[in-house]
């Protein structure tokens, strides 16, 4: 397959299948050995051909599947990374070029499983990595994120959230590492911990000589999602419980970032159309639930 942009990783190749990268191969079926299913009782199978050069596809035809996100696309062919739910599944993929030895998401969602962490985290089905990108496919976790969610929710359940949030984030912290890394070690991938003035090469040298620079405490480092936007939060209001997707940034870092991070990222903003509502509100209120339990902001 020619080479194309992140966001068009996803090419049919007929009615009811559909390539990857060029390698990988999606099928619909009513068969239900399938990784995964929609709500009109279809299936969805996937076969590796070994090759990333064989699938053509046919004349541009439109996916099925949304694309729920996608971010740096179309600029350069080795860059930014796309979601797109496919039944109650989502594939992503993500140009890994210039961070080629970055700790892969389907480590750390392992490592978690092995601890049994008492929220849920998506299900890895599938992933893979060639021609310069990564690919992942994970379950959907249940419930909405709190993007969707938030403004219908009242107010014992934000509160039930926030708590809930915090403590997740206060029980990952007990979870020690001698460096700044991933949970195999491997560089972490978070541009906000690099000085403007480094190479991005996210290596744990490099982080950790910015985070000393900065005044935070580098003798030991504590695991943290370092994504706690809306969209990564998942609220299910049936069991009323928390879920957390998206762990590609995850990984050890100084207790003084958790909440540092979450005051500098402009991702925690909520989206409405109302200009009279607070967009901020689900960050403020978990900002200041963090601060009650002892977490120290940095001012960068």
């Amino acid at each position: 397959m020619a080479p194309c942009h992140v966001n068009e990783s996803l090419r049919a190749i007929s009615h009811c299948s559909w390539s990857v990268g060029g390698k990988l191969i999606i099928s619909r079926q009513k068969d239900s050995t399938g990784i995964c299913c929609d709500s009109d009782g279809w299936y969805y199978s996937i076969s590796d051909t070994g090759d990333p050069s064989p699938i053509t596809p046919v004349p541009p035809t439109p996916v099925p599947f949304p694309l729920v996100y996608e971010a740096g696309c179309g600029l350069r062919l080795n860059l930014g990374h796309a979601v797109w739910k496919i039944g109650n599944a989502y594939l992503k993929v993500m140009a890994i070029e210039s961070k080629s030895t970055a700790t892969r998401e389907h480590i750390t969602l392992r490592a978690l499983r092995e601890r049994d962490v008492p929220f849920t985290i998506p299900e890895v089905l599938y992933h893979g990595e060639w021609d310069g990108r990564y690919y992942i496919i994970t379950s959907e976790v249940p419930g909405r994120s709190l993007q969707q969610a938030w403004w219908y929710m009242s107010e014992e359940e934000k509160e039930i959230c926030v708590s809930s949030v915090t403590t997740i984030c206060k029980d990952l912290a007990t979870w020690h590492a001698p460096t700044i890394s991933g949970v195999d070690g491997n560089p972490l991938d978070d541009p906000l911990l690099l000085s403007k003035h480094e190479n991005p090469e996210f290596s744990c040298e490099a982080i950790r000589n910015h985070c000393i620079h900065l005044g935070m405490d580098c003798s030991t480092f504590v695991f943290y999602h370092c994504d706690l936007n809306p969209g990564n939060v998942i609220w299910d209001a049936m069991t009323k419980s928390i879920g957390i997707i998206d762990w590609e940034t995850a990984g050890f870092v100084p207790k003084e970032w958790i909440r540092t991070k979450m005051g500098k990222a402009g991702a925690m903003i909520l989206d409405h159309d109302d200009g009279d509502v607070d967009q901020w509100e689900w960050f403020h209120r978990l900002d200041q639930s963090m601060q009650d339990e002892g977490f120290a902001f940095v001012d960068m």
